[in-house]
């Protein structure tokens, strides 16, 4: 598996995880002290997904040239 294919798949783990987060989270079934820490761990997921896509795009640029 090349190395896009596993950002996509890493990329829509990481949303759904986090959304299963968030209902969870609706629901009440999450304690309030953890609402802090699991904002604080989606942040970082969302950072590494946005370095991974921005690496990902000036690589593809770079081999295109």
């Amino acid at each position: 598996m090349d190395n896009q294919r596993k950002f996509e798949i890493f990329s829509y783990v990481s949303i759904g995880f986090v959304a299963i987060l968030l209902v969870l989270m609706f629901a009440k079934l999450i304690p309030i002290s953890w609402y802090v820490p699991i904002l604080i761990f989606s942040l970082v997921l969302l950072g590494i997904r946005f370095a991974f896509r921005f690496y990902f795009i000036f690589k593809n640029k770079k081999n295109k040239e």
